[in-house]
């Protein structure tokens, strides 16, 4: 347990409990000190053994301000766990807890503004989560068939996981009941033979700024087919014009993006390709896109080796490659 504490005047912004004895701990130490809890803002409850319900229920209870939650349970599906439990400061909450143990709990928090959900566990993705409004929400992140029910018109950031039954992200996308034009960032997976996956994002979030695509990987590697969306690179460059203030895009896939890995002049063509439109520098005219400055790509991902992560820049009108990683680690954080 980590504790930013000064005994004597007894200041606490942030907490982390990684255990039962933590858990204890803590609830001794507030209830003997009661200003311990009440000045605790950020609490971080990740613990990977059996807890009760009665002692998790204690902990929030005597955090009453908290702004900042994080509740990561080994066993998460613990009945009432919530019950009872009120932190009207609550602002960012980010929980394994299955889905249906949370309509009450948001019910009484209705000024969450950031929100990151794990999986639902509900029967034939009927997520419990259907009529729960949080008016505030400007970030949200979890299972896609789950999330875009909290689809408004304040969300800035949406990071989506594609549905558990392997059904398509392009059409939760296209379910979904109105155009978000407030939303900046974007980051979702999708199948490799998703061909209409920038297609849906255009029709659902025509003014994004930052969009990560993060590719599914195969499980059958080698088996799988090479045509990606991307591979039409008429098609693919005219999408991106059709998102104008696009600033980043980021795309990780299993497939190749150039015969000979890592080579900086064949990534420049490719690159190039994506933001003029032209297969050839030489031949055509060519419509560069008016706000993107970086792509990143991380191919060759579901490689023994895991493949290689490029990024380019644009600097004065020119693409240049800004850095390059052979081969990253696989639990690399690709940003």
């Amino acid at each position: 347990m980590s504790l930013v504490l000064s005994y004597n005047e007894v200041v606490q912004v942030g907490l982390r409990i990684a255990s039962s004895v933590d858990l204890t701990t803590f609830c001794v130490r507030a209830t003997a000190t009661p200003r311990v809890g009440k000045r605790l803002e950020d609490l971080r409850i990740v613990i990977n053994a059996p807890v009760t319900r009665a002692s998790l229920q204690r902990c929030l209870t005597l955090a009453p301000n908290l702004v900042d939650l994080d509740l990561l349970l080994s066993n998460p599906d613990i009945p009432g766990i919530l019950d009872g439990v009120v932190l009207r400061n609550l602002r960012f909450f980010r929980t394994n807890l299955p889905h249906h143990l949370l309509p009450a709990f948001f019910a009484a928090h209705a000024r969450i503004s950031v929100l990151v959900l794990d999986a639902c566990h509900a029967p034939d993705c009927d997520c419990p989560l259907g009529a729960t409004h949080l008016p505030h929400l400007k970030c949200i992140s979890g299972p896609a068939p789950c999330v875009t029910r909290f689809v408004n018109n304040g969300l800035t950031r949406l990071t989506m996981s594609s549905p558990d039954d392997g059904g398509s992200t392009s059409l939760v996308l296209r379910s979904l009941p109105l155009r978000l034009y407030t939303l900046c960032t974007l980051t979702i997976d999708f199948g490799a033979d998703d061909h209409d996956v920038l297609q849906s994002v255009i029709a659902s979030f025509p003014a994004i700024r930052k969009l990560k695509l993060l590719e599914k990987p195969s499980e059958a590697r080698g088996r799988t087919s090479t045509r990606r969306a991307w591979n039409n690179t008429a098609t693919w460059s005219k999408d991106l014009l059709s998102l104008p203030l696009l600033e980043e895009l980021m795309l990780r896939t299993g497939s190749t993006l150039v015969r000979r890995s890592a080579s900086e002049d064949e990534e420049r063509k490719a690159i190039m390709r994506w933001v003029s439109g032209l297969r050839s520098a030489t031949r055509g005219r060519p419509h560069y896109h008016p706000s993107l400055y970086h792509i990143g790509v991380w191919y060759r991902s579901d490689d023994n080796d895991n493949g290689v992560v490029t990024h380019w820049s644009q600097h004065a009108g020119a693409w240049v490659r800004a850095s390059i990683l052979l081969h990253p680690p696989q639990d690399y954080d690709f940003v």
